[in-house]
C-alpha cells in the first residue's frame, strides 16, 4: 500500500526540514563563536536570466574551530518589495529582511554592527 501524499503532509515536511536545518545552522554557529566570535556576512542580489526575477541571498563566512573556511547559506528569497515599501530605496526592506534572519538564526546584532550601523542611517 502506498502512503498518501497531500498538501498538508508536504507543508509539514517542509516545516520539519526547515526547522531541523535551522537548528543545525544555529548549533554550528554557536559551536564556533567562542573561539572566533566574528563572522563575515555577505548579502548578494542577483537577477534570474530566464524570468527576470530578482533574488536576495544571505551567507555567513567564518573560519571553523579547526581552521577550515566555512560558508553557511542562511537564506534566499525573491526580492521584489512593493513600491510603498521601497519609496525611500531598497534599504528599508533589505534591513527588515536582515533583522528577520537574525531573529530566525540567532546571530547577535553586535556580530554585524558595521553593516547594521550603515543601515541605521536609512
Amino acid at each position: 500500500m502506498k502512503p498518501t501524499l497531500n498538501a498538508k503532509i508536504v507543508v509539514e515536511l517542509f516545516v520539519e526540514l526547515y526547522t531541523s536545518t535551522r537548528n543545525e545552522v544555529i548549533n554550528f554557529l554557536e559551536e564556533n563563536k567562542e573561539a572566533y566570535p566574528n563572522f563575515t556576512l555577505v548579502a548578494d542580489f542577483w537577477t534570474c536570466k530566464t524570468t527576470g526575477d530578482k533574488f536576495l541571498g544571505l551567507r555567513v563566512y567564518l573560519v571553523h574551530k579547526s581552521w577550515q573556511f566555512k560558508s553557511v547559506l542562511l537564506g534566499t528569497r525573491k526580492f521584489n518589495p512593493a513600491y510603498g515599501d521601497r519609496e525611500g530605496g531598497i534599504l528599508g526592506p533589505f534591513k527588515a529582511w536582515l533583522e528577520h534572519m537574525f531573529k530566525n538564526f540567532g546571530p547577535k546584532k553586535c556580530n554585524f554592527s558595521v553593516l547594521l550601523a550603515a543601515l541605521e542611517g536609512t
